[in-house]
């Protein structure tokens, strides 16, 4: 706990949760899977900002031209942060989390994003259990939540704004888990 406040002290401008969704998990190979929302939260402002298919796709002429967009705003805007922090749950593998955006993003040709794994917090390492159990156990469960499957349908049935609203929503659940940890309301007995 003090590990977090020590990083974030005097720099709560610059801490967001940070959640995305895509069309399957990453394999470590040379192309990633497609990204349909990538959402982040600032700790102090509350703001959401929401970089999502759904956004992109009735302006842009085919959805890979969205998504290229949709990944190139999105880099834009973690480039223009003052040094971030990212609070997120479990986005140090392999087939989920930073390398997979960062791959998206090359195979779009955009080879300036990148993380500093030093300056992040990883939510799954002091809550047990899954995301959707956090949520539920301390009280913020949405009805925009989607499982990982039913994102996945609705990607392939192209009701993207469906996944937009469920990504923004674990953004904005990361964020408020985060600020229970905070607050010393995550219970003991979770913490391992």
């Amino acid at each position: 706990m003090d590990d977090i406040k020590l990083l974030t002290k005097g720099r709560e401008h610059d801490v967001y949760s940070i959640h995305y969704s895509s069309n399957g998990f990453y394999d470590g190979g040379a192309l990633a899977p497609a990204i349909c929302c990538i959402s982040l939260v600032n700790f102090s402002t509350h703001e959401l900002h929401s970089f999502a298919l759904h956004n992109y796709i009735f302006t842009e002429k085919c959805i890979v031209d969205a998504q290229k967009r949709l990944l190139c705003e999105f880099s834009e805007f973690i480039k223009n942060l003052n040094n971030p922090i990212y609070i997120h749950w479990n986005m140090y593998s392999l087939e989920y989390g930073f390398k997979s955006l960062i791959t998206s993003c090359e195979n779009f040709g955009i080879y300036d994003l990148s993380f500093n794994e030093a300056d992040s917090y990883n939510l799954a390492d002091k809550i047990e259990g899954s995301l959707f159990g956090a949520f539920e156990d301390y009280g913020y469960l949405s009805p925009a939540f989607l499982s990982g499957k039913e994102e996945l349908a609705c990607f392939d049935k192209r009701s993207y704004n469906l996944v937009k609203c469920s990504t923004d929503a674990k953004a904005i659940g990361i964020m408020a888990l985060f600020k229970k940890l905070m607050k010393n309301e995550i219970t003991p007995e979770i913490l391992y």
